[in-house]
């Protein structure tokens, strides 16, 4: 909010008499719903010097549209910095102890079948029912089980959200 703003919302009316409690939960949520309301242009100048700090340093067009995808999903700046990172480049996805089991068991495998997915999502219309069915159809056009196409893309996408909040377990 700007202090115009707080001016404007203040009132001794609303004042409690026990006593403060500094809540960090609801300041981050508050923090999220500003960076929901501000635009990729108002954060980026924001956003640009963490982005820099983990040496990406790279097309403002790109870093813009990486920030409008994920700032509702963000509390923080930082939150916003690791996010667009994991999207412009691999190297900031990692994988957790699970998905990395998972692909030691058949690594041709899991590669072949997030190939296969990717292409097979390129030309799905993109609503959970729809990626659901073009990815059972893989699979029953492969031959296989469905969870032999779901769970590498299962890990791919764990992998990516882990990166994305910040934890880097592997």
């Amino acid at each position: 909010m700007t202090l115009d703003e707080m001016i404007q919302l203040f009132s001794f009316e609303g004042i409690q008499k026990k006593s403060a409690i500094f809540d960090m939960t609801k300041l981050e949520w508050m923090n999220g719903q500003y960076l929901s309301a501000a635009s990729a242009d108002e954060l980026y100048p924001l956003v640009s010097p963490q982005l820099e700090q983990l040496g990406l340093n790279g097309n403002k067009d790109a870093v813009l549209k990486a920030i409008a995808a994920v700032k509702a999903r963000s509390r923080t700046t930082l939150d916003v910095a690791r996010q667009v990172a994991v999207r412009l480049d691999a190297k900031y996805v990692a994988f957790d102890e699970k998905a990395k089991r998972e692909i030691a068991k058949d690594r041709a495998g899991y590669k072949a079948a997030l190939e296969a997915s990717l292409a097979a999502l390129k030309h799905a219309e993109w609503s959970p029912q729809a990626l659901e069915q073009a990815l059972r159809g893989l699979a029953e056009q492969q031959g296989v089980a469905a969870g032999k196409i779901f769970q590498p893309k299962e890990a791919a996408l764990k992998r990516l959200q882990d990166a994305a909040a910040g934890s880097n377990p592997g």
